[in-house]
């Protein structure tokens, strides 16, 4: 993901800050991904891409489930 949006990488951003002065900013990226960015009070920076049709894949694949879980319940 870094390769595919890597223009996307370079963007300028303004964080939310916590009450624990943890900044968390997230970037949305042309191809529908985002970068989750987070530095923690310490310091620490964490990076994670998420993907969109992953999300969506797992989404329609729950409906799926509890449309089938509601369907054997009322097969019974």
């Amino acid at each position: 993901m870094w390769i595919k949006n890597c223009a996307c990488t370079t963007l300028a951003y303004e964080p939310f800050v916590t009450l624990t002065n943890t900044e968390v900013d997230t970037t949305i990226c042309k191809s529908d991904d985002f970068l989750i960015k987070i530095r923690t009070a310490n310091n620490e920076q964490f990076l994670e891409w998420v993907d969109v049709e992953k999300i969506s894949r797992i989404k329609t694949a729950a409906i799926h489930f509890n449309l089938f879980n509601q369907w054997l319940s009322r097969a019974n």
